[in-house]
């Protein structure tokens, strides 16, 4: 067999593709794979958890400073949380604006101060 493909042309083994179907093949092969990779695709995003985005330092802090507020965490605690946060959140500095409200000495029923 491979005698017999090195005597045909390119141009024989062309025809013989084509019309044996080989384009058609091709073609079907190429799409089954698009829909394998796409419904890989959503089956990875379906059981992604959800949520992890919401639960970002920054947004954990204000909740805490929201808790502390209310008188349910005390402040060494919040402090505590506040600098592990922060910590966490890196070189962005987000947290640390987000931690700004009440402090870890202010009392739990403050409200924070308004800045402009």
């Amino acid at each position: 067999m491979l005698a017999e493909m090195k005597r045909l042309s390119s141009k024989t083994l062309y025809d013989k593709f084509s019309s044996g179907g080989g384009f058609w093949s091709l073609a079907l092969l190429a799409g089954a794979l698009f829909l394998l990779l796409m419904f890989h695709h959503k089956i990875k995003e379906y059981l992604r958890p959800k949520g992890l985005a919401e639960n970002s330092p920054e947004q954990l802090l204000l909740q805490f400073r929201d808790i502390h507020q209310q008188g349910d965490l005390s402040a060494a605690e919040y402090k505590r949380i506040r600098e592990r946060l922060a910590n966490k959140s890196g070189e962005s500095g987000r947290a640390e604006d987000a931690s700004r409200g009440p402090s870890a000495d202010d009392s739990a029923g403050s409200s924070p101060a308004i800045e402009q």
